[in-house]
């Protein structure tokens, strides 16, 4: 029983399935799951396309365009950049909201803007 309901076998209607094809995810009954290294199949050409989906993920994850430190965000020094930028904006924030300790520090610091 796969998933906790009962399905059967897209080649045999009468057999329960055992497997779902890793592929295409149709369920399979025990005589016709193809096993491949990566999984089980429903035949010869999922088997295939999901090999070949492998080897391009493993091929552009050696070329680093996939894992870590690759992601949208940027680089560590584009991070930093930015959170300095966001501490400075909210030091001048406490300032002109006259919070307590840090505003008179942002005063002594950065006499030239204009605060109240």
């Amino acid at each position: 029983m796969l998933g906790g309901m009962m399905s059967a076998c897209i080649n045999h209607s009468a057999v329960e399935a055992v497997a779902r094809c890793k592929q295409c995810g149709k369920p399979l009954c025990g005589q016709c799951v193809v096993k491949g290294a990566t999984g089980n199949f429903c035949g010869a050409t999922c088997q295939q396309q999901n090999e070949m989906f492998a080897k391009k993920a493993q091929d552009l994850e050696k070329k680093g365009a996939l894992g870590p430190g690759t992601s949208s965000g940027g680089s560590i020094i584009g991070k930093l950049v930015a959170l300095v930028l966001l501490l400075a904006i909210l030091a001048v924030a406490a300032a002109y909201l006259n919070v307590p300790v840090v505003g008179p520090l942002v005063r002594q610091y950065l006499p030239f803007l204009p605060l109240p």
